[in-house]
């Protein structure tokens, strides 16, 4: 089974096979012969800048931003997913975990999602810029199968990568993985470790609370920094400052890894189905920038960050 997806549609090959299925927080009416709704956006343009402090509006049309997402996703050659969280009747629900090596990661028993597969016919919305990283959603409403799905997602476009979170809402409530979230990070690999500059590198991290997925499936959005060590080459991450798009409220969490080690431009700590896991690689060919995927606790999500010495 091999998925078509783009930054944001990454399991429609699971809605093809029937593996999976379920709303959840947002309940769907079932698919009818009359006029269908259309996918409800993951947050509210028109608010969710001023949650994240320090950011403006973004102005770009949906079609310049499928065309982005085409231009970032054709360039790229390295791509990680999280892993696929499944939630519904059975709380707290489980995982499902992937194993990517460059441009195609596999999940399940069959299961393999690949770069040269990407597909780009959704509708976009800009959001917001924030430190120089624009942030947008795209929706899509499938309806192959007797289960039809809306597939929503938040995420970002930097230079050389791009990040992004996506929320699967299956109309069929009563299937018991009603509603599915994954992370998912893709760029141009540097390949090699960092050898100088600042060794600092900032951006954004984006997310969700596991726990709070079938009651209130929110956006949270916090600010990234990663340090690199040049003398053991190495990475500390911070991930803090989260607010909920939707309803502004600041979170506490403050997620922190130290001494990561770095080899060939990737550095990885933990697994999905650990308490703490992140997962990243450095972009563009002077490691421009760093992308990836985490989770610590119940939040889980991908970020991005670049450093100002090399814009």
């Amino acid at each position: 089974m091999r998925t078509k997806s783009t930054l944001f549609v990454m399991f429609i090959a699971l809605v093809l096979c029937g593996c999976g299925g379920g709303s959840g927080g947002r309940i769907l009416a079932p698919e009818t012969e009359s006029a269908v709704t259309p996918a409800a956006w993951l947050v509210a343009a028109e608010t969710a800048p001023q949650h994240a402090v320090g950011s403006s509006a973004l102005a770009m049309t949906s079609d310049e931003l499928s065309a982005l997402d085409e231009q970032m996703i054709t360039a790229a050659d390295t791509q990680l997913y999280g892993g696929i969280y499944y939630a519904g009747k059975e709380f707290p629900g489980y995982i499902l975990g992937t194993d990517c090596s460059e441009d195609v990661c596999k999940y399940g028993r069959t299961g393999e999602a690949s770069l040269e597969d990407h597909i780009f016919d959704l509708e976009y919305q800009a959001v917001m810029e924030h430190k120089g990283i624009r942030l947008g959603q795209a929706r899509k409403r499938i309806t192959d199968g007797e289960n039809p799905l809306d597939v929503t997602g938040y995420g970002a476009w930097m230079r050389y990568g791009a990040f992004a979170i996506q929320v699967n809402f299956y109309a069929d409530i009563s299937n018991p993985d009603s509603i599915q979230f994954s992370n998912y990070a893709a760029g141009q690999a540097s390949a090699t470790n960092p050898v100088s500059g600042t060794g600092a590198w900032t951006g954004v991290a984006i997310g969700m609370d596991l726990n709070r997925l079938l009651a209130s499936p929110h956006a949270l959005q916090g600010d990234a920094e990663v340090t690199y060590d040049f003398g053991d080459a190495s990475v500390d991450v911070t991930l803090d400052n989260f607010t909920n798009l939707t309803t502004g409220s600041r979170l506490s969490h403050t997620l922190e890894w130290a001494d990561i080690a770095v080899q060939d431009g990737a550095f990885s700590d933990g697994t999905y189905f650990d308490g703490k896991h992140i997962d990243a690689t450095f972009y563009g060919g002077y490691h421009e920038e760093v992308g990836g995927v985490f989770k610590s606790g119940a939040i889980a999500g991908s970020f991005g960050a670049s450093r100002s010495d090399r814009q």
